[in-house]
């Protein structure tokens, strides 16, 4: 359709802004407890996209301060954090709200009201499928050969420019992570408003003396969808703000091949953790052989940390003599360190 990441998603703003207003303003007319559920999924969705063109617009402009000296990387993490948190809570809020409606049977008032807004709603979402479809493949558009020539340059550059290399590849990875959440947080809406038309359609259509059992039971199941595809996202989003391993990351692994490397005795105060969703940090201290080859042992720990996509390290050798029992002795130990 030619329109910009920032232009779909303004869109996509526009559109949920509206009928979040239109499903809570209804719901709550007509004493609809599925389309009130709706509204706040809606609402969490709408939150999502001021994070996500946010995110955009930090990973563009890239500034540290001295007060910052990573930027604002973590925001959308920590935005992401907190919109799930609130979601969470309102899913228990809701859910309970159901059970105790199978109990009071409530009656829902302006059914058809219900039906159009939920078929509206329906349509906008169709419409955002079609907006963020395109841009949710093509994040997976990215071969391991541009990782690969990645990791041939770090022979062959500057650390400098390979950091800005790695750092825009990245950049343009996250954001296509980011069209992916925007797509299936659309998906998920496009399923919720069906739950409300079918649910308004049994209602209205059946003359069953329960039928008004039926918004309970969506609001429920509907409840349970968002809850489940949002407490991973919860503790995704903690475990980067604990600065637990990556997912993928086989740390142990990765200290073994490094460990195996010529020249080097033991490693220790091995860390890795996430500062964004694309940016994965490490630092590292390493037991060296007096007589080893420095600068090429350190290219070869590069290495190995690139092909985990680990571009920012900080790496701490620590040289000794030999005793005669054939360990370094702690008295001589030299450290230094090296900063990626």
């Amino acid at each position: 359709m030619g329109l910009s990441r920032t232009t779909r998603i303004c869109i996509a703003i526009a559109f949920t802004t509206v009928f979040f207003l239109a499903e809570i303003i209804v719901g709550y007319w007509s004493n609809s407890l599925a389309l009130i559920t709706d509204s706040f999924h809606m609402l969490n969705d709408l939150l999502s996209y001021v994070i996500a063109i946010y995110a955009f617009k930090v990973a563009s402009a890239n500034k540290t301060s001295s007060k910052y000296s990573y930027g604002r990387q973590r925001a959308e993490v920590l935005g992401g954090f907190i919109n799930g948190v609130l979601l969470l809570s309102l899913c228990l809020n809701i859910f309970i709200e159901a059970i105790q409606r199978f109990f009071t049977g409530q009656e829902i008032k302006n059914i058809m009201s219900v039906l159009y807004v939920g078929s509206a709603g329906l349509a906008a979402n169709i419409i955002g499928l079609v907006l963020f479809h395109e841009h949710s493949h093509h994040g997976h558009s990215h071969s391991p050969s541009t990782t690969s020539a990645h990791e041939e340059d770090l022979q062959e550059r500057d650390e400098a420019h390979q950091h800005e290399e790695s750092h825009d590849y990245h950049n343009h990875k996250d954001h296509d992570h980011n069209m992916k959440g925007v797509f299936l947080h659309v998906l998920g809406d496009a399923l919720g408003n069906i739950g409300v038309i079918a649910s308004a359609l049994f209602i209205r259509y059946t003359d069953f003396e329960w039928r008004y059992y039926a918004d309970p039971v969506v609001s429920m199941l509907l409840t349970i969808i968002i809850f489940a595809t949002t407490l991973p996202f919860v503790r995704n989003t903690s475990s980067v703000l604990l600065q637990g391993v990556p997912l993928g990351i086989p740390i142990d692994t990765v200290r073994d091949k490094i460990q195996k490397i010529s020249g080097i005795i033991s490693v220790h105060e091995f860390h890795v953790w996430q500062l964004s969703n694309a940016k994965h940090v490490a630092s590292v201290h390493l037991r060296l052989l007096p007589s080893v080859d420095y600068m090429s042992l350190i290219t070869n720990v590069k290495y190995i940390l690139h092909t985990y996509g680990i571009h920012s390290t900080t790496i701490q050798p620590e040289f000794g003599d030999l005793n005669v029992s054939g360990t370094i002795s702690q008295s001589n130990i030299k450290k230094h360190t090296w900063i990626r």
